[in-house]
């Protein structure tokens, strides 16, 4: 037989065996994208979608409801896609296929430092367009009062020089300390700025939002309550107050002839071409007790409210005994405001409660086209806890929200698990059938673990939900939950 004759025989053969092969490897393929469906786990970020990162903080004696899972934890995905999650005063970075970077910071963690004698609580973190990080935190004093804190890193976690005092800035953005206004108030209380939100606009300038205490008064009855005042402030990229916002760079919210005393809230912050939307939430703070609703306050670039949104800028967007929780804003201007209702929030009552999701207009008019004249109420049934923390728009417009669900209706076990809840709706406000099981999805880290969805960020077609988390796979200590999930089959 000829050489060539060998050769061809071989090829043959090889091709018999490597067809079926090849058919079984597509068959293959195919399956799995058919399987990875909208609301599944992207398997192929950390173990099969799921992170736990240790931050070496360790429980001391929690049983059910530690303070730990009510503690803020934030994300932000960077344009190469790092992701970054921050949470008390700790920031750790991930990489895009949810490995801990190591090269950031040291062995993939940077700790903020304490100013003075008190506590760093990390609030918001965000990524400009250069892959900066940029992180909001509040300082606390053991005597009392608080300052902001806004720290800038590079994408490997080193402090950057070039913003503020070496990368850190530490203000009350020129607020004053509060002033007493009755006999029995207390005088002399320190300046007091607790920030709330961060977020960077088109420019790469800064906008915080969070509140001061600008008053101490006395209560109707008895004894006397901080009365707190709203602000936003807008920093240059440098770190700098821009003095074109507001009053030298900053925007105190103006009291409401409708309350002639208030205690306002932060419930949220939003951007959309250059507009800055926040909720605040209204106390009656002479009663010392009780909500007054929520609005919606919308300013232009110069830090003025827009006339012609609601009225004069401001528009009542929940009502009495109810607080904004947080918002978004969709690609047509549209902006969504979540609030929780119906709770009783007391540890012996476990009749739960539920969401409400409301869709505004552009002009601060409601959006009748969204759910039931403009509302939707969603509910994780069981525990009072069971609520939802957080909101995001994705491409198609539709509303995501991420949160926790715990105990059954009326179950009063204490150790089962406390899981990520997640929810999608379509744009019309109905649930979202192709997502999930219903509309809902719901991610365990173990037997017996607790965790909290408390934010999510979307990239690329997929969603990062993150958390605090206590669970035996991290020993003793407490930590980061982070999942990432389909938003598209």
């Amino acid at each position: 037989m000829q050489t060539a004759d060998l050769v061809g025989k071989a090829a043959t053969q090889r091709l018999r065996w490597m067809l079926p092969l090849a058919a079984a490897l597509l068959l293959t393929s195919m399956i799995g994208t058919a399987l990875a469906h909208a609301g599944s786990l992207d398997r192929s970020f950390g173990n099969s979608g799921r992170v736990l990162m240790p931050v070496g903080v360790r429980n001391h004696g929690f049983v059910e409801e530690p303070a730990w899972l009510h503690t803020p934890v934030r994300t932000a995905v960077g344009p190469e896609g790092q992701i970054i999650v921050a949470g008390e005063r700790t920031v750790m970075a991930l990489r895009r296929d949810g490995r801990i970077d190591r090269s950031f910071g040291h062995n993939g963690r940077v700790n903020l430092p304490v100013i003075g004698e008190g506590q760093t609580i990390i609030e918001d973190v965000a990524v400009d367009p250069e892959g900066r990080i940029l992180v909001l935190a509040a300082a606390r004093f053991a005597k009392g009062g608080g300052l902001t804190i806004v720290a800038r890193l590079s994408a490997n976690g080193a402090l950057d020089s070039s913003f503020a005092d070496n990368g850190i800035l530490v203000t009350d953005f020129g607020l004053p300390a509060p002033q007493p206004t009755g006999p029995s108030a207390t005088p002399g209380a320190p300046t007091d700025v607790l920030p709330a939100d961060l977020a960077i606009d088109s420019q790469g300038r800064l906008v915080v939002a969070g509140t001061t205490i600008a008053a101490i008064a006395p209560c109707r009855d008895a004894g006397e309550q901080p009365h707190h005042a709203a602000y936003i402030a807008r920093l240059l990229p440098g770190g700098g107050l821009d003095t074109s916002f507001g009053d030298g760079g900053v925007v105190l919210d103006e009291r409401n002839s409708f309350y002639v005393e208030q205690h306002p809230s932060m419930g949220g912050l939003a951007l959309h071409e250059g507009q800055i939307f926040y909720a605040t939430e209204q106390n009656d703070a002479a009663n010392c007790e009780g909500f007054g609703g929520g609005l919606l306050v919308h300013l232009n670039q110069a830090g003025e409210r827009v006339r012609g949104f609601g009225s004069a800028g401001v528009t009542e967007v929940t009502p009495l005994e109810s607080r904004p929780r947080g918002i978004a804003i969709d690609r047509q201007g549209r902006i969504l405001v979540m609030r929780n209702e119906g709770r009783d929030e007391t540890p012996y009552n476990y009749e739960g409660g539920f969401d409400v999701i409301s869709r505004w207009n552009a002009d601060g008019t409601l959006d009748l086209s969204f759910g039931h004249r403009g509302e939707v109420a969603v509910e994780l049934p069981g525990d009072f806890e069971n609520r939802f923390e957080a909101i995001a728009t994705d491409a198609h417009d539709r509303p995501v929200l991420v949160g926790r669900i715990a105990r059954p209706r009326g179950s009063r076990q204490t150790t089962a698990p406390v899981k990520f809840a997640l929810m999608r709706l379509r744009a019309s406000g109905r649930p979202d059938p192709g997502f999930g099981r219903k509309g809902q999805v719901t991610i365990g880290f173990g037997s017996g673990s607790k965790a909290v969805a408390a934010d999510i960020a979307l990239s690329g077609g997929k969603a990062i939900a993150a958390g605090p988390v206590l669970s035996q796979r991290l020993g003793p200590g407490q930590g980061f939950a982070v999942t990432r999930f389909r938003l598209e089959r």
